[in-house]
């Protein structure tokens, strides 16, 4: 995208926003189905997405990336007189694998266990907050990229990204630095941080049950 003229760069907001739309849309279809066939008030709905895209956001654009215009998605629930309506939480870190878990819960049903002895799934119902309000009580969530070639830890109030087979790492302090533009990780006054976010991404990799079919080049464990 260097050598994208202006114009390339019109088109291509343009057609997001236009495909935004177009989802918008088909959110009103199903929504209008439900309140017309009298289940609005017996459904949960929960609106999601799999990734962001670039928009532009330091000279990028698509989804392979781990900053916030990629790694960070919608994630909305509503339920009429279930859950707390109007309100916009930004600062609880979630993840999506908290969805399924969620889901159960609001179904009463069992949420799956681990695979490991005492261990449980890696996502947590969010039901009390969505009724109640408060936080879950997660330090942190995480993500990757690429076939795992990028990693990324996301605390309350730090990021912290590393990729593999590449020395360098990515720290960025999201309460004074929303749009990701400083990286701390070389300032000796952030040394302590980012030890804490080195070790949370070293233990969740080695907490994870990794597919016996994933390609050896593609482990990584740090």
């Amino acid at each position: 995208t260097h050598n994208w003229s202006e114009t390339h760069w019109r088109y291509y907001l343009w057609a997001y926003l236009r495909h935004v739309e177009m989802v918008d849309a088909e959110v009103a279809r199903l929504l209008e189905a439900l309140e017309d066939t009298g289940q609005l008030a017996n459904t949960l709905v929960v609106l999601t997405s799999d990734h962001g895209e670039g928009m532009g956001c330091h000279g990028m654009t698509r989804k392979n990336t781990l900053y916030d215009e990629s790694a960070r998605v919608p994630l909305i629930f509503s339920w009429p007189k279930v859950i707390q309506q109007g309100l916009a939480d930004t600062q609880t870190v979630v993840s999506g694998l908290d969805i399924m878990p969620t889901l159960c819960d609001f179904a009463g049903a069992a949420i799956p266990a681990g695979k490991r002895p005492n261990d449980t799934i890696k996502g947590i119902s969010l039901r009390a907050t969505l009724e109640s309000g408060g936080t879950p009580g997660r330090a942190f969530v995480a993500t990757e990229v690429a076939s795992n070639l990028g990693q990324m830890i996301r605390s309350s109030r730090f990021k912290y990204i590393a990729h593999k087979d590449d020395s360098s790492e990515m720290l960025f302090d999201m309460r004074a630095d929303p749009g990701e533009t400083t990286n701390l990780a070389s300032d000796p006054g952030f040394a302590t941080e980012l030890g804490e976010h080195r070790a949370l991404l070293r233990d969740w990799i080695g907490s994870l049950d990794v597919a016996p079919n994933v390609p050896a080049e593609n482990r990584w464990f740090g």
